[in-house]
């Protein structure tokens, strides 16, 4: 969606340029059953099935993404089939209900990069940053199936 790609920008790059500091979280459900674990039984190690439906946030801080899982004891992470869909991002492909709004977003994030009279390109190296912003917050999520 093209205001979730303004929101991101806006937050990750936009703050970043003015030295605002800003964590942006994207928050998941993980599915009852959509996970295993590992948990002790006496001296015994068992894999287990999470059967709770639980939120999951991915933030994106200063440093590094980071996951915070509902009940972290159990090794949880973060949905991974949301990781893969985020490693298809195309800020140029995005999609609103309102054309105007996708296309004043694109035009925030290209900036001064074209004339205001000018069609929108269909790519763009600022396009570009932003899609590889959000592929390496998601890569480590998807990367682990």
């Amino acid at each position: 969606r093209s205001w979730c790609m303004l929101e991101y920008y806006v937050t990750t790059k936009v703050c970043a340029q003015k030295q605002l500091k800003r964590a942006f979280e994207v928050v998941s459900v993980i599915r009852e059953g959509s996970q295993n674990f590992h948990e002790w039984n006496g001296d015994v190690g068992v894999w287990s099935t999470y059967q709770k439906r639980t939120p999951a946030i991915l933030s994106l801080g200063d440093k590094a993404s980071t996951v915070s899982i509902g009940d972290e004891a159990f090794g949880l992470s973060f949905p991974v089939d949301i990781g893969k869909k985020a490693l298809r991002t195309d800020v140029a492909k995005t999609q609103a209900t309102q054309l105007d709004d996708k296309e004043a977003i694109l035009r925030f994030i290209l900036q001064d990069a074209i004339k205001k009279e000018d069609p929108l390109p269909p790519t763009h190296e600022k396009f570009d940053e932003v899609n590889r912003s959000i592929w390496t917050m998601f890569a480590s999520t998807a990367l682990r199936d």
